[in-house]
């Protein structure tokens, strides 16, 4: 039988599957009773995308020519 993808495991699956590729990161949020959703929201702060409101046309993140 194949494997199911990512999309089509329940939330109790996909939370087992988490566990199984980040044991220690696992161990850790029960550890601090932390949950998935709290995680989520801190790896989102960390890693999400920055947004600079600017009356400027000019693109930041690449250099002027």
């Amino acid at each position: 039988m194949p494997k199911k993808k990512d999309r089509e495991l329940t939330l109790p699956q996909q939370m087992d599957e988490f566990k199984k590729q980040n044991p220690k990161i696992a161990e850790a949020m029960e550890l601090f009773g932390i949950t998935m959703t709290k995680y989520q929201e801190t790896l989102h702060a960390l890693y999400g995308p920055n947004v600079y409101p600017s009356n400027s046309t000019v693109r930041l993140d690449k250099p002027d020519r």
